[in-house]
This record gives C-alpha cells, structure tokens and sequence, in this order.
C-alpha cells in the first residue's frame, strides 16, 4: 500500500525584510521520498498557526492550502 503525508511549513529561515517568509509544502511518498516546494504565498511569523498548518487570518491562502 502506498502513502503520500502533505504539510506545510513557514520557512522562517528565507524571511524577507517585510518580516514575511516562504510558506512551503513537505510531501513524503512511502516516507522515503522527500519533496519541498514553495506554494508561492509568504506569511508573517505571527500569523502562522503550526498546529493548523494555515494561516490565522487570510482565505484566501487558506483556501489554497486546503484544496
């Protein structure tokens, strides 16, 4: 049986001067093949939710991650 785990991740370390960084995708296939993309939105650090894996106040970013 195959399986494929997403997340997303802010990558604070790319942080922009404007304070907002990279939010990027981790995907693992059979948990042996790593791939790390950008989605092509930033967030500022505080507004990032780890748990939730989404922004705490913008759909429309939100919206693209769950879709």
């Amino acid at each position: 049986m195959h399986s494929l785990k997403i997340n997303y991740f802010l990558d604070t370390e790319r942080e922009n001067s404007a304070g907002e960084a990279p939010i990027r995708i981790r995907s693992r296939f059979n948990s042996d093949k790593l791939i790390v993309r950008s989605t092509g939105y930033v967030c500022k650090k505080d507004n990032w939710n780890v748990a939730k894996q989404k922004t705490k106040n913008d759909p429309t970013v939100n919206t693209y991650l769950e879709g």
